[in-house]
């Protein structure tokens, strides 16, 4: 997630005390500094202690827990967030590829849901047609044939 370091600040301290997860206000001011914040809050503390060159895809986990009703922190984070922006405005963006499951993607949509978040935007990479097929047979003919 991505934001204000105020907002960011109050949503930090907010999941911190809901969650009892313990951190401290040097820790909280290290994640408010880091330039997003993905991942499930038994690490928070972890990534508390990285240094900025250390937050990459490959050190961090696969992001927010959102698997199933049990486990999907999301929720707490878009709670967190629309206290943070009580009366301001607040922009959502779920983001997927064509590796995204949609059992997870659903699950992100029952976190806005249940936060009463309906106002969002999506962004997707949009997946090739598989070579062989009779789509792609179909978009190969239609092309125009290309100068060299």
């Amino acid at each position: 997630m991505q934001m204000t370091g105020q907002k960011k600040k109050a949503m930090l301290e907010d999941i911190n005390t809901s969650n009892n997860l313990g951190l401290t206000a040097d820790e909280i001011a290290s994640l408010v500094k880091q330039p997003f914040i993905g991942v499930p809050f038994a690490q928070l503390k972890q990534q508390a202690h990285l240094q900025d060159y250390q937050i990459t895809a490959k050190n961090l986990p696969s992001g927010i827990p959102a698997q199933d009703t049990t486990n999907n922190q999301m929720t707490e984070w878009i709670r967190a967030a629309a206290t943070a922006y009580a009366g301001g405005k607040m922009n959502l963006i779920l983001k997927g590829d064509n590796v995204a499951k949609y059992p997870v993607f659903k699950n992100i949509l029952t976190a806005f849901k249940k936060n009463e978040q309906f106002k969002f935007q999506m962004i997707t990479n949009q997946a090739s047609v598989p070579a062989g097929t009779d789509l792609y047979k179909a978009n190969m003919s239609t092309k125009p044939a290309q100068n060299s």
